[in-house]
């Protein structure tokens, strides 16, 4: 697109007809120069002449002027406002467009070329293409990530898109581009053309709108043959076996021979220095052949096999770190899995029933993260069986009042007492972790059903986390921020299917994966980029506000703070971030991917891995370079207008408070003297 000429200037009126209230000179000028002749009077007094004599008005005689400049600044001020109301606007030289420039944030455009160069590199060399020919410009930029973000400075110059450019640091796992355009339109206003920068061609549009919405999209991706690591997942907390799992698939190629891939596995274990220059043991070293679209699984097991023994020798399993040799798209060939609580629940099981009980152990073990507690009050969660409390009895009974203790109560019904037997609809609240990822679908469940019997035991409840109809079947109550908390099942174990079915251990998974996620610290410890991650203070600052003791984080009691871990262990970039927390909880999400060091009050420093593998970004069979659309040159070259009108009425405004001035300070009269 050739630089537009620069445009002529022209002084324009946008309504002449208000020209028509110049007539409104000259009959001021008449008010001024036409007097009244008086004729003489023989009177005896002048004592009732006074005012007759101060009259001043107009006539039909011309006399000499006698106020010229009142007359001047009112003639022009009269003239400034009817040039005003004309609305006069000038012609812009060389008007600016408005360009809204949208960046693709996601890590496919560090992928590099044949020169070595990266997506990123070449969509800032045609950002700077585009921008330029459009001769002057105000240009804005939007990130887009998993939500858009629009940066804070504006361009008008080579050296304005090169500040704003640095910002582009295509670190997210993927781009909602779409939202970012709708964003770019919001904020950039309805002349506002749009440039989109990708590695991805634009989805084919229809025909009679193709090149018409005056959105520019610049493709500058490059295809090639990628390996990447697309999942690493480090399982079984609690009493499960600490494993890893690593999962390394081939993209860009839809053809071809296996390519072999080296993959190796690092661990950091306790009592090593998290230095930058801290030694890892390489616990794996094992070469894949990819086939072109393949994937392929590595597990290791660090309570197993000969490349465990030297890693627990040194102490506990810290942080493992996975990595494949450099190829195309260096992002996607790192991963790290922090240690998940190693902690089981402590769990108490008080029921009596047999069958009952036998059903609770099995669903117990199965989770494979619970542990006995050695003594009844060491437990984190009771499992008790009760009586259906009675219309009369608001508790019912049980462990209550114990900062960090959980009960699960399954209320059964008395000997005497009559049951109802639901096969569904069942209503479930799936957003809480209790009843998350719960089916009931062929589950009869039989409870009580006794109207007054059930409005008492809901009454003590904060939430029906499952019901058949308008009889509650989980219910959930909690205090404390959530350190204390009831479940409570209506549930008649012998005339139901629920504890002989999938969805009890499923159930009772839940429950102890609630539990845990209670406990202070950092639940979970590996997550993807952009989930949330909860924050609970150490016990003894959130109850008294105390920092913890000796070799604990000193942060204080309402707050934490989050540090971004750089590639290499230890290795930190700039100041870490300070989190409020409110009643010693908090809710992150971590921004990018990486490795974080999280300082919670009373708690060791903890590490939190923001997951960025993500196959769709590691897939670069469909990246291309192409351009298409159009920013409109004509709707560019639209005239700029400048209104002049404010400048008029504000020199109006100061004529007339000159008038002011004058007739205050030197006694004359508009309209004439006497």
């Amino acid at each position: 697109m050739a630089p537009r000429e620069a445009t002529p200037v022209v002084p324009l009126l946008a309504l002449p007809l208000a020209l028509i209230g110049l007539v409104a000179l000259p009959a001021l000028a008449a008010i001024y120069v036409l007097r009244t002749r008086y004729r003489r009077r023989a009177v005896s007094s002048l004592m009732l002449w006074q005012a007759a004599a101060q009259a001043t008005g107009g006539g039909r005689k011309a006399s000499r002027l006698q106020t010229p400049w009142v007359l001047l600044l009112e003639l022009l001020a009269l003239l400034l406002l009817v040039l005003a109301a004309t609305m006069p606007r000038w012609l812009a030289t060389g008007q600016r467009a408005r360009v809204m420039v949208v960046l693709d944030n996601s890590w496919s455009m560090r992928a590099v070329d044949r020169d070595g160069r990266s997506a990123v590199e070449r969509g800032a060399e045609a950002v700077r293409d585009e921008l330029a020919g459009l001769g002057r410009y105000t240009a804005d930029f939007v990130r887009a990530g998993r939500e858009p973000q629009r940066l804070a400075a504006s361009a008008r110059d080579a050296a304005g898109v090169r500040a704003a450019l640095a910002g582009w640091t295509a670190e997210d796992p993927a781009a909602d581009l779409d939202a970012a355009v709708a964003l770019a339109r919001e904020t950039g206003g309805a002349d506002a053309r749009v440039v989109v920068v990708t590695d991805r061609e634009r989805a084919p549009q229809p025909p009679d709108t193709a090149g018409a919405d005056g959105l520019r999209w610049r493709a500058v991706g490059a295809a090639g043959d990628n390996a990447a690591v697309v999942r690493a997942v480090r399982g079984g907390g609690g009493a499960a076996r600490d494993v890893v799992m690593v999962e390394v698939g081939r993209f860009g190629t839809a053809a071809g021979p296996a390519r072999t891939v080296g993959v190796q596995i690092d661990a950091l274990v306790s009592g090593m220095a998290e230095a930058p220059d801290a030694v890892w043991n390489v616990v794996v070293r094992r070469r894949l052949a990819l086939e072109p679209g393949g994937t392929t699984r590595v597990w290791f097991d660090p309570d197993g096999g000969p490349a465990a023994t030297s890693v627990r020798t040194a102490g506990r399993l810290l942080r493992v770190s996975v990595a494949l040799p450099g190829d195309v798209l260096a992002a996607d060939d790192r991963a790290w899995l922090a240690a998940p609580d190693a902690q089981p629940v402590r769990v108490a099981v008080g029921v009596e029933d047999a069958a009952l009980r036998d059903a609770v152990d099995a669903a117990l073990a199965a989770t494979g993260q619970t542990a006995p507690a050695r003594v009844a009050d060491d437990a984190e969660l009771w499992v008790t069986q009760a009586t259906f409390p009675d219309a009369t009895d608001a508790d019912g009974g049980g462990v209550e009042g114990t900062p960090g203790r959980w009960s699960l109560r399954l209320f059964g019904p008395a000997e005497a007492d009559d049951t109802q037997a639901f096969l569904g609809p069942f209503m479930l609240d799936t957003d809480h972790p209790v009843t998350r990822d719960l089916g009931l679908e062929g589950v009869v469940w039989s409870a009580v059903a006794d109207a007054d019997r059930l409005d008492a035991w809901a009454r003590r409840a904060d939430a029906v986390l499952a019901s058949a109809g308008d009889v509650p079947l989980i219910t959930w109550r909690s205090g404390d921020a959530d350190r204390m908390a009831e479940i409570g099942l209506n549930l008649d174990a012998a005339r139901s299917t629920l504890t002989g079915g999938v969805a009890w251990p499923v159930f009772m998974s839940n429950v102890v994966q609630a539990r845990a996620a209670a406990r202070p610290g950092i639940q979970p410890v590996n997550v993807p980029a952009g989930a949330p991650v909860a924050l609970r203070a150490g016990e003894r600052s959130a109850a008294t506000g105390a920092d913890g003791p000796d070799g604990v984080a000193d942060v204080p009691a309402e707050t934490a703070r989050v540090r971004w871990v750089a590639g290499t262990a230890g290795a930190t970039a700039g100041e870490p971030t300070v989190l409020a927390l409110r009643d010693g909880a908090a809710t992150w999400t971590p921004p990018r991917p990486g490795v974080y060091e999280v300082a919670l009050p009373g708690l060791e420093p903890q590490t939190v891995v923001a997951a960025g593998t993500d196959a769709a970004e590691s897939d670069l069979s469909d990246a291309t370079t192409a351009a298409t659309g159009d920013l409109n040159a004509d709707v560019l070259s639209r005239p700029e207008y400048r209104g002049l009108g404010w400048l008029l009425g504000l020199g109006a405004l100061s004529l007339l408070s000159a008038e002011a001035l004058l007739l205050r300070g030197g006694g004359v009269r508009a309209g004439g003297g006497g």
